[in-house]
């Protein structure tokens, strides 16, 4: 006989109502208890998956939020009126009606490095106020007149300065305030110093035109 039997068996009958009662109540509470514990734990992962369904549905909201801005400034994009570009006809320059310059000749058509500035005549026609006397060589920066002054149409004068240029043959050119130009090829010297050139020492070779 179980130990619970023979308990039974020694209680007075009110005593084993109120054991029965208490033991009945306590399964009961038991029960209850571990259904409560099983509806919270369904409770906390409903509430989880809640919070889940939430953030997920938050993330979903700020991307079509992101979506609805960019689509609302391409929308403003689309409206705003575009500046209406005007294109400008192509600068033409003045076609000028004058004949070009023409360059006969440059006195002297000699200079020395060590005697510095010259005055060099310089004939030809169609020079003009403004005209611009240059000498010029290949590889060397222009040496530019100073003080041109225009004779007339056929002749001009001017102070070039030749310290520190290089030696050897350069060119001279004219260029009108209208921008047309021409140009005596080899047609003045640059020499050293004091130097036969100077004397006359090229006035055998041909003249140029």
């Amino acid at each position: 006989m179980s130990l619970f039997e023979r308990a039974r068996k020694k209680l007075t009958p009110d005593a084993r109502k109120r054991f029965i009662f208490l033991f009945t109540l306590f399964n009961t509470m038991f029960c209850f208890l571990f259904l409560l514990l099983l509806w919270n734990t369904q409770l906390i992962e409903d509430n989880h998956q809640l919070r889940n369904s939430l953030q997920a549905s938050e993330v979903v909201a700020t991307e079509a939020a992101i979506q609805m801005d960019k689509l609302e400034e391409e929308i403003e994009e689309l409206l705003r009126p575009k500046p209406t570009s005007t294109i400008s006809p192509p600068t033409v320059a003045p076609t000028s009606t004058n004949p070009p310059p023409l360059i006969r000749s440059v006195t002297p058509n000699t200079g020395t490095i060590a005697t510095g500035a010259i005055t060099a005549t310089l004939e030809g026609s169609t020079f003009a106020s403004g005209t611009t006397v240059e000498l010029i060589k290949e590889g060397e920066s222009p040496i530019v007149g100073a003080n041109v002054n225009l004779i007339s149409p056929t002749q001009i004068t001017c102070v070039l300065d030749l310290t520190g240029a290089t030696m050897g043959m350069w060119s001279v050119r004219v260029i009108n305030p209208d921008r047309q130009s021409a140009t005596l090829p080899a047609a003045f010297r640059v020499c050293p110093g004091p130097c036969p050139c100077l004397e006359g020492y090229y006035r055998n070779e041909p003249r140029l035109p």
